[in-house]
Formats: structure tokens, sequence, C-alpha cells
């Protein structure tokens, strides 16, 4: 095969690149020793917020029926933005999440460095987008009852 200026062009051979691209370290990864976990959950509860793929009531309802849609304020269904703007129960942090003219803007937190930054302070802050227990009505055993 002919290629620029005369010269000849060859086929790759893809298996050895490909173990190429296998064995080479990346350098970013070569430099780290340990994983950092801390790290990880925050990228993790990150990308959950940005994908919709998350332990809210919004993901629930389309991939796991079985789980609760509700949000524990009682509203009927926990989605992403009822998280960041509406619901009490993370009204002292949403603040985190505006920018230097006091405004939110969802495109903004998750489009851009500066919004990933305050939503992964809001994220630390609140501690939404953990999977959280549900609220289960205990039953306690009656003082007179044989706990066998």
């Amino acid at each position: 095969m002919s290629g620029p200026a005369g010269g000849t062009l060859t086929q790759p051979n893809y298996a050895q690149v490909s173990i190429m691209c296998v064995t080479k370290p990346i350098p970013e990864l070569a430099q780290q020793n340990t994983l950092n976990p801390y790290r990880e959950r925050k990228f993790s509860r990150l990308t959950q917020l940005r994908t919709g793929h998350a332990f809210i009531g919004q993901y629930y309802r389309r991939f796991v029926p079985t789980e609760a849609v509700d949000c524990s304020c009682g509203d009927p269904i926990e989605t992403r933005l009822h998280i960041l703007q509406e619901c009490p129960l993370y009204e002292e942090w949403q603040h985190l999440l505006n920018n230097d003219e006091n405004q939110f803007s969802l495109a903004e937190i998750l489009g851009t460095d500066d919004g990933a930054t305050r939503v992964t302070s809001f994220l630390e802050a609140s501690g939404a987008y953990e999977k959280k227990p549900r609220n289960e009505t205990v039953v306690e055993q009656d003082e007179y009852d044989d706990p066998q």
C-alpha cells in the first residue's frame, strides 16, 4: 500500500496494540499507590447525581419498582430537582449550590467544573445521594409478652 511521499502504509497489528494498551501503565494511575475510597465515594455520588442513576425515587420508579419512590419529607416522588432545590430535609445546605449571583442553575452545576465543585460540597455536607434505610414501623414487645 502506498502512503504519502511514496512511503508505505502498514496495517496495524491489533493484537499487539491491545496488549500494549493493557500492559502500558497510564501515567496518572501509575503515580497512585493506593485507591482513595473517600474520593471514589464523592466521585460516585456526583456521577449518580449527573446521570440520574441514584438511590432516589425517580430512579426506583423506573428501575427498582419494589423500592419506595416517595421522599422522607413526605413529597410523593423524590427527584433530583426536589433534593437540590425543594426538599426541606436539605434546605440547610441548598445554598451551597448557588453561584456567585446567588442563583441556582441545574445546567451549571451539572455541566461546569465550578458547578461540580459546588455540588460536591453540597453532597459532602448534606449526605444527599447516599443509600438510607427507610423508616420502618417498629413494633415494640409488650413487657408482659413471653420473650420466646
